[in-house]
Formats: structure tokens, C-alpha cells, sequence
């Protein structure tokens, strides 16, 4: 008897438990701390550290965001003058109107420059904007994609549609994992991570010194990393300090191309 009641006891706990997670789901942070372990840990989320990984010109405020949104959806850009072509093409198509018998009408001027105008309006493909949130396997978050939004027929007759016309192509970071049994890879990386930060101190100790000792001319004829080694010595830096090594598995951000879409134009299908 006594082993039934405590039966029924756990079944209850195992009941309520369960009912529990089914309504209240883990938080973001609670999934972050239960997450795979090939993947990104917290230290691997610095900000600074990505953005220098990327490369700061890199990162474009305009189609990449870390944080989510204000808005997802952004309407289409209606201000946005029609093609050069398509104002081209719509002045050299002949407008003739005829009447019930066959016989051709003549057009006012008015007219004929509405209709042009409908048609250039007819045929410009606007774009709106998603914003779409990556898995976390990338970084940043959030990206902009453009959507061709024209749902009808942009020709007159109809038959033609808005398709994708130009793409935005820009840099992204991607957590890689590559095998590495016997940490090969990783040890070659950690030593030229540590042959840097060596470098540097060295390098600081001779700034250091000559600003104590004030030899401005000496200085000058030091041979300081210009900045583009500068920033690749950071890169390697920062990567190294993001990186990490997990069961057999080198893992690490690098940048990969990435592309959306940026303007559409009216075309056949």
C-alpha cells in the first residue's frame, strides 16, 4: 500500500512538472545556458571583438542590426525615381487610340502624357523590407531583405511581374567548426595568438619609453605597424578570444558573404 501512495505521490510531482514546462517555456537565457556546446558560448558574443572580427567598415547599419528591430516590416520606397530605360522606352512606344469603326483618334498632349506616366508608374517595381532574425550560428541577428512587392501585373497588357533585379552583397560572420583530432589547428592558432600578444608588449614597452624619454626623431624612425596591419593584428586577437576548442573540434567567427535583394524590375516570367 505505502508503495502505491508514493507512487501515485511521484506521478503527480512528474504530472505537475511537466504541465509546468509546457507552460512556461525556457526563457532566451535559459536556452543560451542549455544550448549545444559546439555552440557560441557568452564569451564568444563580445560586440567589439565581432565587429573587429568583421572588419568595422563591414558593418552597415542599414542592413544589419544586433538587436531586434522597432519595425520588421518597412513599407516600400515610393519616392524612388522610375529607371532611365523605362523613361526611355515609355517616349519611344507609339500611343494610337481608335475608335468603335477603326478609325484612329487623335490624343491631346494631356493625355498622351498621363497615359505615359500611368504606364512608367504601371511597370516601377517598388521594394519593401523584412527584417529577419539568424540562427546563432550567425552574427548579427538581424538582416534586411528586400522583397520584390508588386502582387499584380507590372505591364500593360499584362503578362510581365516584378522580379529581383540587384542584390546587396555584404560580410557576415559564421561560427565554423572544423575537425581537429589532435588540436593541430588549434595550437598553431593559440601560438600565433600568443607570438602577437608578445609582439605587442614589446611594442608598447617601446612607446612607452619614448615617450618617457621624449626622442620624437627616434620615434619616428621606429617601424610601427601601419593601420591596416594594426587591424588585422586585432582581428586575429579578438578571433582568438572568441574562438574555442571542444571535443575534438577547432571553432571559430569567420566572415562569410552574404546577399539580399535590392531593387526589382518589371520583367517576363
Amino acid at each position: 500500500m505505502m508503495h502505491f501512495v508514493i507512487f501515485c505521490f511521484l506521478s503527480l510531482q512528474f504530472s505537475d512538472a511537466y504541465n509546468y514546462f509546457q507552460n512556461n517555456p525556457m526563457t532566451p537565457s535559459q536556452k543560451k545556458n542549455s544550448m549545444d556546446p559546439f555552440h557560441p558560448d557568452d564569451n564568444s558574443y563580445n560586440t567589439k571583438h565581432l565587429k573587429a572580427i568583421m572588419g568595422g567598415k563591414n558593418y552597415d547599419v542599414t542592413w544589419m542590426s544586433i538587436n531586434r528591430p522597432p519595425k520588421i516590416f518597412e513599407s516600400a520606397n515610393f519616392s524612388k525615381p522610375p529607371s532611365r530605360n523605362l523613361l526611355m522606352l515609355s517616349n519611344f512606344k507609339n500611343y494610337t487610340l481608335v475608335d468603335e469603326v477603326g478609325n484612329e483618334m487623335k490624343i491631346p498632349k494631356n493625355i498622351s502624357t498621363a497615359i505615359r506616366r500611368w504606364i512608367v508608374e504601371q511597370a516601377s517595381c517598388r521594394v519593401e523590407y523584412v527584417w529577419k532574425k539568424l540562427d546563432a550560428l550567425h552574427w548579427p541577428s538581424w538582416i534586411k531583405h528586400g522583397i520584390c512587392s508588386s502582387k499584380e501585373s507590372c505591364s500593360w497588357p499584362p503578362g510581365m511581374s516584378c522580379r529581383n533585379e540587384s542584390h546587396k552583397k555584404f560580410k557576415i560572420l559564421k561560427w565554423i567548426c572544423n575537425s581537429d583530432p589532435f588540436a593541430h589547428k588549434w595550437n598553431e592558432f593559440r601560438e600565433k595568438f600568443l607570438q602577437l600578444r608578445k609582439s605587442r608588449l614589446l611594442n608598447r614597452k617601446r612607446r612607452h619609453n619614448l615617450k618617457k624619454s621624449n626622442l620624437v626623431k627616434q620615434r619616428r624612425g621606429l617601424n610601427f605597424p601601419n593601420r591596416s596591419k594594426r587591424d588585422e593584428k586585432k582581428r586575429l586577437r579578438y578571433a582568438y578570444k572568441t574562438s574555442k576548442y571542444v571535443q575534438g573540434f577547432f571553432c571559430q567567427w569567420e566572415p562569410v558573404d552574404y546577399s539580399v535583394v535590392e531593387t526589382c524590375m518589371c520583367s517576363c516570367q
